[in-house]
């Protein structure tokens, strides 16, 4: 699911790139009731705290701290809840200056 960044990458600078992609599963506007199995949108987290609700596949980080931080990307339902199972992947990355 998530391309980028990759576990264990290392960034130069304070932006970083987030790249996903999707099997079976197509981005929905996150405004409706009506739940199917296959639609919904991204929920992007860095370091346990959402920071894009996102209705396309690739986004960008800005200002990203120095350090290690882990990213969390979640394929939920377009109501926002996570599906059951949940379909979520985190990759762990380093920012240095």
């Amino acid at each position: 699911m998530v391309v980028s960044p990759q576990d264990g990458q290392v960034f130069h600078g304070s932006d970083v790139p987030v790249k996903v992609m999707l099997h079976d599963a197509q981005i929905v506007a996150a405004t409706t009731t009506d739940v199917v199995p296959d639609q919904g949108h991204l929920h992007i987290s860095l370091d346990g705290a959402i920071v894009s609700m996102n209705l396309g596949l690739t986004d960008e980080l800005h200002n990203v701290a120095p350090g290690i931080h882990v990213v969390q990307v979640e394929f939920v339902a377009s109501d926002h809840l996570p599906f059951d199972p949940r379909v979520i992947q985190q990759v762990t990355f380093e920012v240095r200056r």
